[in-house]
């Protein structure tokens, strides 16, 4: 996860900020397809090639999980407007996320 952030955000910002961008849109979409999923049941519409993904995050996070990493999405896009870190901001949000996921699993939900 560390090593993730960093290798996503090293460099000079005009390169890796594209990248940075491109992970953040996919986990937000991610997000829909898991809020799709649980509110209607229907199949993946961003990830139709990731349902285990998706299925596995839909049943762990609840809404209120699935909007605080929502929040934390928003966050690190304002992070990186106002020129935070990027790398900070990635490791901010995947603990997040890993945050969200643990604490549904360890609530018993998955």
């Amino acid at each position: 996860s560390d090593l993730h952030a960093e290798a996503l955000a090293k460099g000079d910002r005009a390169r890796w900020r594209p990248r940075v961008d491109l992970q953040l849109d996919a986990l937000d979409r991610l997000l829909q397809d898991c809020w799709r999923r649980r509110s209607t049941g229907a199949a993946p519409r961003y990830n139709p090639d990731r349902p285990g993904v998706v299925d596995a995050w839909a049943e762990v996070l609840d809404e209120s999980g699935l909007g605080r990493v929502g929040a934390a999405i928003d966050q690190a896009r304002s992070h990186l407007d106002a020129n935070v870190n990027g790398r900070l901001v990635m490791e901010a949000l995947i603990a997040r996320c890993a945050t969200e996921l643990g604490a549904a699993r360890k609530a018993g939900r998955r």
